[in-house]
């Protein structure tokens, strides 16, 4: 393989990570690995200046926000890069936001919730429960109480509103408490809230 077309490489002394087309040399950083590259053009400074501006604006910006050195993170699992600025603004959100909601459709029998063997609440249809948690480490356990009972593990994303759903159609129907896709949750919890 050519060195010019790969990921990364090393020399037998030092890592090398290749990010937009440039080699940087990697530094550990505890559990992680960062490397000082060179920052590419601000997205948002970029559309605004193009909607004032048109393509000049946009030009301008790009050549503006461009070049200057910046930190960046590699998290080793995917191969993914991050801004640092970003992934230190992440890791300050110390609460997740968990949703609970059911649909309008459900059935309307009211049906128990608890959160980590504890009673959280009575859902009925058309409504919501909103959890704060503040473990990145623990499990959020959601359990239905009642003769079907069933629950959902998982831990939750500190960077976005985790949505989950209690299906229940009809009253006879075992509950089913799932992950919500974040544009689905938004929708019916919105509902939820007009007068």
């Amino acid at each position: 393989m050519e060195v010019n077309k790969a990921w990364g490489f090393s020399d037998g002394q030092q890592f090398y990570i290749r990010y937009r087309n440039r080699y940087y040399p990697l530094r550990r950083a505890g559990n992680d690995f960062v490397f000082e590259g060179h920052a590419g053009a601000n997205a948002g400074a970029v559309s605004t200046a193009g909607f004032v501006g048109g393509l000049a604006g946009s030009a301008i910006a790009a050549a503006a926000t461009t070049g200057h050195r910046q930190e960046y993170t590699l998290d080793m699992a995917t191969g993914r890069v991050s801004d640092f600025e970003y992934l230190e603004h992440c890791s300050q959100r110390d609460t997740a936001m968990v949703i609970v909601y059911r649909r309008p459709s459900s059935a309307k029998n009211a049906i128990t919730v608890s959160l980590n063997g504890k009673a959280l609440g009575n859902l009925p249809a058309n409504n919501f429960l909103q959890i704060p948690w503040t473990s990145k480490i623990r499990e959020v356990t959601l359990c239905t109480e009642g003769v079907e009972s069933t629950c959902y593990s998982f831990i939750p994303d500190f960077t976005a509103t985790n949505y989950v759903e209690l299906r229940a159609k009809a009253e006879a129907d075992k509950p089913i408490l799932e992950a919500a896709p974040a544009k689905e949750g938004v929708f019916y919890t919105k509902k939820m809230q007009r007068p």
